[in-house]
């Protein structure tokens, strides 16, 4: 080998650390991708859609391709989450679409919210602000304040949708 060769060689072998750490940090950030992917083949499978089921399978398998092809940059991972979410959404919500009307509506809560009911007493789905005051039986309180809460749907069809919520005011202070 000519020097030259050994010299290259040598700047290569001075990368290769640094090169296996950034592989390593890839390897970590595509993972939970992978567990994504499968919860929603799992969501899918535990609610059967007449409608939607090629469609699905196309643009999952699409998004898989391209994660175990490694062409995602890390910096794509989060939208890459949320593209999950909207092709898992919109393969819940075919059947209902193809169904409902607004004399026919059709409840899509527990296919789409995340956390509907605060099951688990969480709330890890929803942007809360301020910090609820208590969080417990399935519910979140705000004492003396106003709050917002929401959630962002993804891959929701163009249509009407009716929102609902369960809520309690009581009148006066926090010791009334």
């Amino acid at each position: 080998a000519s020097p030259a060769d050994v010299e290259a060689w040598t700047v290569a072998m001075e990368g290769m650390p640094a090169a296996v750490s950034s592989a390593k940090v890839s390897i970590e950030a595509y993972k939970p991708l992978a567990k994504q992917i499968a919860a929603a083949r799992v969501k899918a499978a535990a609610h059967p859609q007449e409608n939607g089921n090629e469609v699905f399978a196309e643009e999952l398998g699409a998004v898989e391709a391209k994660l175990n092809a490694g062409e995602y940059a890390d910096n794509d991972i989060a939208a890459v989450a949320l593209e999950i979410k909207g092709i898992t959404n919109r393969y819940l919500l075919a059947d209902a679409m193809a169904k409902a009307s607004r004399k026919n509506p059709f409840d899509v809560t527990a296919l789409v919210v995340e956390q509907a009911s605060f099951e688990d007493n969480a709330y890890t789905s929803w942007v809360v602000s301020p910090a609820p005051t208590s969080v417990g039986s399935n519910m979140v309180e705000f004492s003396n304040t106003t709050f917002d809460i929401c959630q962002v749907l993804y891959g929701m069809p163009a249509g009407v949708y009716q929102l609902q919520t369960q809520a309690f005011y009581r009148y006066g202070g926090a010791t009334a």
